[in-house]
């Protein structure tokens, strides 16, 4: 079975599971959380190799979640497939580090979760997005709903910390012991008024 067609099967299971997760475990957030908020909003889902060098082979796909809170498609989501050339990965977007610097971003470049307008082309279907919410996520794995589900959670609270992937490194690697990362996570936990 191709993967988008299987992603396409799992999708209603992994947005519930989100939704779930979110009502059980971050009730308190749940209005800061985009895929939350919007969760009846219409959704592309693209289905793409992850770059990599010729002489390395990465079987990894990035599967990239847009929600689009003003657009109507013909179905509440569109899962696709496409050449990472064409991916809706090149869309940048601004990011915030933990030193409060801004950066320009898209998926391709690493970004995991971003805000930005889309204008997009897919077949014969016009997207015209404002708002679009972009998060990426890795598959296959053994288990891929929950797995999807921790990604998508995962990386929109990374975003929401304002953190970029390098400041979180030590967080990913068990080190937690870092007096900064602290002090940014209490600043920024006290601005959702947590």
């Amino acid at each position: 079975m191709p993967v988008a067609k299987r992603i396409e099967q799992l999708l209603p299971s992994i947005l519930e599971g989100y939704v779930s997760l979110v009502r059980q475990n971050f009730s308190q957030l749940a209005d800061q959380l985009s895929f939350f908020r919007y969760s009846n909003a219409s959704m592309l889902v693209e289905v793409a190799r992850e770059p990599s060098y010729p002489s390395l082979r990465n079987d990894f796909l990035r599967v990239a979640y847009v929600m689009l809170p003003s657009t109507h498609l013909p179905k509440k989501y569109l899962v696709y497939s496409c050449d990472e050339k064409d991916s809706v990965a090149h869309v940048s977007f601004i990011q915030t580090t933990l030193q409060g610097w801004k950066t320009e971003t898209s998926g391709i470049q690493g970004a995991k979760f971003g805000q930005a307008a889309l204008s997009y082309d897919i077949g014969d279907i016009h997207i015209e997005e404002p708002t679009a919410i972009f998060c990426f996520t890795q598959f296959p794995s053994q288990h891929p709903i929950v797995d999807q589900v921790y990604q998508l959670l995962g990386n929109e609270l990374q975003y929401l910390l304002e953190g970029a992937s390098s400041d979180w490194y030590e967080v990913e690697i068990g080190r937690i012991e870092n007096d900064q990362l602290d002090w940014w996570i209490d600043r920024q936990a006290s601005d959702l008024g947590l």
